[in-house]
């Protein structure tokens, strides 16, 4: 997404790159090289299924939990370690963190739970209208310091403006 970051500056906006340590940036490549041979060849069959396939596999990598045959696995914490450093910037605000896969979810709600922010919730596809009308009436209340959300899930019709203004696009 190309962002006018001069004109969101007023708001707060702020770009943070991350570094990965060598074995991580090793395996990174390997899977790039490796998606991007196995797209070009696709190309003659199903070029963007493949390419969808290895472009979800590298957002995994980058956001620091990859799926495999096992189940969800971290290869990373470098992303949860910045959102850690975030929380704690946040000196008690509340904050939206957006987030793409179920994996993440259950791993950011392990690590903020062991990191004291108690259980944190999440609204995601699926659950109930009696869960979700419970946790925006928390959030808005200021009774949770994190909220995780799918953003597609809280893109319509929720209104979440009283419970903080400071969100962050975890693995987007």
């Amino acid at each position: 997404i190309d962002v006018n970051e001069a004109a969101l500056e007023h708001y707060g906006y702020r770009r943070e790159q991350l570094g990965l340590q060598s074995d991580q940036l090793k395996e990174e490549r390997t899977a790039r090289t490796q998606a991007g041979a196995r797209a070009k060849d696709a190309l003659t069959k199903l070029a963007a299924a493949n390419a969808a396939a290895a472009s979800m596999k590298l957002r995994q990598m980058a956001s620091g939990i990859v799926y495999t045959d096992a189940g969800a696995k971290p290869i990373h914490s470098a992303k949860v370690d910045a959102l850690l450093d975030l929380l704690e910037e946040q000196q008690g605000q509340p904050l939206l963190v957006a987030t793409g896969f179920r994996s993440e979810v259950a791993h950011l709600q392990r690590v903020l739970h062991d990191a004291g922010y108690g259980d944190v919730p999440a609204l995601m596809g699926g659950v109930s209208d009696g869960y979700a009308d419970r946790v925006i009436m928390l959030w808005n209340t200021g009774h949770l310091p994190v909220l995780l959300c799918h953003p597609t899930t809280v893109a319509h019709g929720l209104n979440l403006q009283a419970g903080g203004h400071s969100v962050c696009w975890f693995s987007m």
